[in-house]
Parts: structure tokens; sequence; C-alpha cells
């Protein structure tokens, strides 16, 4: 046989094997059209099997209905109590294994929880914690607490062990325990030991972490502690998780010309009321300000008074600020205000749009009218705006 016989024949049977190779790759893809995959990864098992006795440590497999997404097995699998040295975890298709060291404490229960985190190729999370145990001894605990936190958002529970005489300060701890509620709210912890428990309801965004309470929502338990004996159940805990109202501070001053500016609170106020409010500038002068709110930013409110503000240092204060959301409350500030600014300009594009509202006439001189002018058409949401976007106020 020739060379180039030969050389024909290798070029021919590697194009074959390329083919099939292709053609074999195509046969295992997932179909490119079609609904979108919502359905979240099922846990299957795990070997050794949840609830087993006599565990020395080792590899442990936890099998899932389908690929798992390796990027999301970070903070999606703990292990409690902590081991010394960690648990590996390491990531193979539709398997987690996990590597526990060979030191492990005597007659002690081990929880594997893995939180909704884990998701699949498709990135569908889980649909609710699982938790696998493992026994060192003869027994495995099995004591249970659930419950369901009410709400529109994502929440997770967290779990302490506790002493008789409870303690707050437990709560600024990290959890031994943590469970992330399904979509319902309904959350469970399995495999747990007699003993007193606090638990409490966080956003899941909190999951896992030392409770701050004014960043985080959260929800306390209708008791601090519960009594669990030997492999009892406490179910049906209820919980709704809200975030604190801070209390109100009037941030900051943006004075703007010599009778009129912003002020900015640290929280929305759309419904407040203001009362006895006063503003004195550097001359010792004391003005009653009109205060009015913003229509789209409603920790904003526009201030105005009546005569020409001095020159240097000036303090504004409101001697009572009620509404819904604070019930009652006072705020003062202090700001520097700088007869430079030029309002000219500004000034000359509001006239012009009020001549153009047919609301001033070309004779109207600027500030005779402005104060009357400016709070009837408050009232305007549309004129407003224009208002707005004509000085090009923030």
């Amino acid at each position: 046989m020739s060379g180039s016989i030969i050389t024909k024949t290798i070029f021919l049977c590697t194009g074959v094997i390329a083919v099939l190779f292709i053609v074999a790759c195509a046969a295992i893809a997932p179909p490119s059209g079609g609904p979108e995959d919502k359905i979240p990864p099922k846990f299957l098992s795990s070997i050794p099997v949840s609830g087993s006795t006599q565990f020395k440590g080792g590899k442990v497999k936890l099998l899932f209905s389908e690929y798992i997404e390796e990027k999301s097995l970070v903070n999606s699998i703990t292990i409690s109590p902590v081991t010394d040295p960690a648990v590996k975890i390491e990531y193979e298709d539709d398997e987690v294994h996990l590597a526990f060291p060979d030191n492990l404490l005597k007659d002690q229960t081990y929880i594997v929880t893995v939180n909704r985190n884990l998701k699949d190729e498709r990135k569908v999370a889980l649909e609710k914690t699982i938790q696998i145990a493992f026994s060192t001894g003869d027994v495995i605990e099995e004591g249970k607490i659930s419950g369901r936190v009410y709400g529109n958002e994502k929440y997770a529970a967290h779990l302490w062990r506790a002493n008789t005489v409870f303690d707050d300060s437990l709560y600024l701890t990290k959890p031994l325990y943590v469970s992330e509620a399904d979509d319902n709210g309904f959350f469970t912890f399995s495999y747990l030991s007699a003993g007193n428990y606090a638990v409490m309801a966080v956003e899941r965004s909190a999951s896992g972490l030392p409770i701050v309470p004014s960043r985080m929502m959260y929800g306390m338990s209708p008791k601090k502690i519960y009594n669990l004996v030997s492999n009892d159940v406490i179910e049906n805990i209820p919980f709704m998780a809200k975030r604190e109202t801070p209390t109100l501070k009037l941030s900051h001053v943006d004075w703007k010309g010599t009778r009129w500016g912003w002020i900015y609170f640290n929280q929305d106020l759309s419904d407040a009321v203001f009362k006895n409010a006063t503003l004195t500038d550097s001359d010792s002068k004391v003005y009653r300000p009109r205060i009015f709110p913003d229509i789209i930013k409603k920790d904003q409110f526009l201030v105005m008074i009546d005569d020409t503000l001095s020159e240097g240092k000036a303090e504004l204060k409101i001697e009572k600020i009620i509404s819904k959301k604070i019930n009652e409350a006072s705020a003062n500030v202090n700001f520097r205000f700088h007869s430079n600014y030029n309002s000219s300009p500004h000034l000359s594009n509001l006239m012009k749009l009020f001549q153009e509202q047919d609301i001033l006439t070309k004779k109207d001189v600027p500030f005779h009218k402005i104060i009357e002018v400016v709070i009837s058409l408050i009232k305007n949401e549309k004129i407003l705006q224009n208002i707005k976007k004509t000085l090009k106020l923030k």
C-alpha cells in the first residue's frame, strides 16, 4: 500500500472519529428549545445513609437528582459541631463529597446542613434546606424544632443552645444551627439533642450571621427558651420578621437661595406634619419657615421664609414632627449660608415659567410675589415638577 493511500486512510478515520465525537456530545447536550427548566434539584440519598451510628469519619457522599453548580457550594454546606480540621468539600457532577477527619468527638451527633444557596447547573436553587446526621456513638438524636416565618421576604431561622436563665446577648453571637425557610416560610431543625434552645427568624441575606438589630430584619419567638425533651418535637412556632424603625434624624440642610432651601431626613416622611418650626440666623433673627413635601423624594422637604436669611451660621428647629411611621419626634440642625450664591439665572428661569403658566405677568418683580406663588404651586404637582426641572434641582 502506497504512502499516499495510508495517509488518506488515516485522515478518513480521524474524520469519522471526530464526527462520532460531535454527534455523541450533541446527544447529551440539553435541548436548546422548550420551556425554561425551573425544577429545583432534589437530594436523593447519602452514603452512608443519614441516621447512621458508629460513624468514624472519612468520606460522605451526597447524591442529587442533577448536576450541581460548583460555584454554589461556597457557603451552602455547614457541619455542626465544627470539626478540627474542617471537613473538606469537593464537587463531582451530581455528587458532593465530604471528607470528615478521623478525630471526631465520642458519642456526638454531627449534622450536615445544605442550605438554599446550593443550585443546579441552570442556577435553580434547592426547594428547602436539607439536613442529614451521623452519630459517633450507638444512638442518634431525633429531636425536632420547626416553625413558620410570615411575610413576603425570604427568611432563615437561627438556633442556639441556651442556659436555663436566658441572656439576650446570645442573639448577638453566631447561631449553632441555621435552617433556611422554604418559599412559604416553613423551616425545620432536625437531629437535636435534649436541652434548652433559643430560636429567631432573620432575613435570608443575614443567614448564619450574628444579629445586628439596626441593620437586619428579624423576628422574635413567642417564648425566649424552648425546652426540648429527648427525641421530642416542638413545632408550629410562629414568627413575624420586621425591621426596626431608626431614630428620626434631620440629616442636613441644603440652602439654595436667600429665602429657600431643602432639608433631608434619614427616612421617608410622606405623611409628616411639622409644628412650631423656627429658623434662627447669625443675627439671632428668628423666622417661621414654611415646609412642603417633595412629591418624588419622600425624605426631602422644601423650606421657605418670607425674608432674606443673613449670611453665616443658622439653626433650624422643629419642635414637633407627627407621622404614622414615627409617632412623634423633634429635630434640629445647624448649617452655614453664604450669600455668594447667584440666584438670578434661576429666578429668571422661574419667572419665565410662571409667565408661561399665566401665573405672573411681565410687570411682576422677582420675589414680590414669589413666596405666595410657589406656595400655591406646591399644590399643582405637574407645575412643581417643571419648576424642579427648570431649576435643575435634585
